[in-house]
């Protein structure tokens, strides 16, 4: 998913960006003021940097390992599961009652958290990020009339 880096961008065409150190418009535009004259240019567009954070999504692992339990039990049981002491037959088998039966959104919330958490330092400990960003909208300012 596409998320506010925090940072601002500016560009001479409104086609190619370069990402700035400033958190903040006012900075944005101290930060542009001193790459650029207003003699050397006019108009320069100036937008928020958003980058690429990946996301797992809990729901489509719980349903993954949900499908991947029902089929190992089912493949080799000869139509009947064994659970515990009790053993269904396959038209009475449903795989939310048994594998992870008491997922409720508090749970699935913080299993979602958790991988995230853990795929963001696996990234950072692999130096597997990169540095790309893209600008959504962009606002041309006018470096004659742009306020301090």
């Amino acid at each position: 998913m596409l998320t506010w880096s925090g940072r601002w961008a500016a560009s001479l065409d409104n086609e190619e960006f370069t990402q700035l150190k400033a958190r903040n418009k006012k900075d944005a535009l101290k930060e542009i003021k001193e790459m650029y004259s207003a003699e050397e240019m006019e108009n320069v567009w100036i937008g928020r940097a958003y980058r690429y954070d990946p996301h797992i999504h809990a729901n489509d692992i719980i349903s993954e390992l949900k499908g991947q339990w029902f089929y190992e039990f089912t493949k080799n049981s000869d139509g009947a599961v064994k659970c515990g002491k009790m053993i269904y037959d396959n038209e009475k088998v449903s795989p939310e009652k048994l594998f992870l039966g008491g997922m409720n959104e508090a749970l699935r919330s913080d299993l979602e958290g958790r991988l995230n958490k853990e795929l963001r330092n696996w990234i950072k400990f692999h130096k597997l990020a990169f540095n790309m960003f893209v600008v959504k909208e962009s606002e041309r300012i006018n470096l004659n009339k742009a306020g301090d």
